[in-house]
């Protein structure tokens, strides 16, 4: 039901301003074109053909592989292949909801290459080191992941239960036959289909924050309504306010590139939908890593 509000606040916003809305709009489109494509189609299409090859493997290897590849793709790739991954796995049996929702937040980050040749380069101009910042931004995530293991000891509780739930998952496990033509294709289109929906959540959170800056709201809260819905634009519009001192806007800019944005969070509900896991635990995960980051960046930097 939030939903449909959300799209028909839309509705009527795209009605009210022409010019704000082309010019969000064009914005949007031009960084999906011009940035996010070249960058994640490959990735996409290439984390798919890793992913089937696991589900090929036989099932005590293939509990092992699962989660090693999904954080190693999450990771390296960024949004939303670390959410499109860990769907995929849970799906096919590989590990279970428990676990995908644990590895859900670590793995759907920005990649290192978003964070060196964006936002530490054009954004922060170099101000920050890359390692620093990748471990303001992971830190937090791990740290979590520790502490489930720890107390909950849920990689050993979510195998035994995989073990007993594979044949409701995999049915035809025995007889592994390689994919058709027709499925392979299924898969390419698969993957446009969510590149696609990637672009349409940037245009729609480009043209939110165009008519955030366009209103007299106070710069301060402006700036950051804009970043905490698209990062790409609005960590620069964060960069370039005069109103954060410094040590205020590195810690900003780095916390919501942790937190990747409604943009990035509508991203990943798309592509996990009807896998079992909570898009609100996601967010919750995000969002405390994310203090957690602007915290320690701001003590740190």
């Amino acid at each position: 039901m939030a939903s449909i509000f959300f799209y028909m606040l839309i509705m009527f916003a795209l009605i009210g301003g022409n010019k704000i809305v082309y010019k969000g709009a064009y914005d949007g489109l031009m960084l999906w074109f011009n940035n996010v494509i070249p960058l994640l189609l490959p990735f996409m299409l290439i984390s798919a053909l890793i992913v089937e090859k696991i589900k090929k493997l036989p099932d005590e290897k293939q509990n092992k592989y699962a989660i090693l590849i999904t954080i190693f793709t999450g990771l390296f790739c960024g949004y939303p292949i670390g959410a499109k991954n860990t769907a995929e796995f849970v799906g096919c049996g590989s590990f279970d909801t428990k676990t995908g929702n644990l590895l859900l937040p670590l793995c759907n980050n920005c990649s290192p290459m978003f964070l060196s040749g964006y936002i530490l380069l054009n954004v922060l101009n170099n101000k920050v080191s890359f390692f620093l910042a990748v471990l303001l931004i992971y830190a937090p995530y791990i740290f979590y992941l520790l502490l489930s293991i720890l107390f909950d000891k849920l990689f050993e509780k979510s195998f035994k239960k995989t073990q007993k739930n594979n044949n409701r998952y995999k049915v035809d496990t025995s007889d592994k036959k390689p994919k058709s033509t027709e499925e392979k294709k299924d898969q390419i289109i698969l993957t446009i289909t969510q590149i696609t929906y990637v672009g349409f959540y940037i245009i729609i959170c480009s043209i939110i924050s165009e008519y955030i800056m366009s209103t007299n709201l106070p710069d301060i809260i402006r700036s950051f309504i804009a970043g905490l819905s698209e990062i790409t634009n609005g960590t620069m519009l964060i960069s370039k306010s005069i109103v954060y001192n410094n040590r205020v806007k590195n810690a900003l800019i780095l916390s919501l590139s942790s937190f990747g944005g409604i943009s990035a969070i509508l991203q990943t509900k798309n592509v996990i939908k009807n896998s079992g896991l909570s898009i609100l635990k996601y967010t919750i995960t995000k969002t405390i890593c994310a203090l957690a980051t602007y915290g320690l960046a701001y003590y740190l930097i």
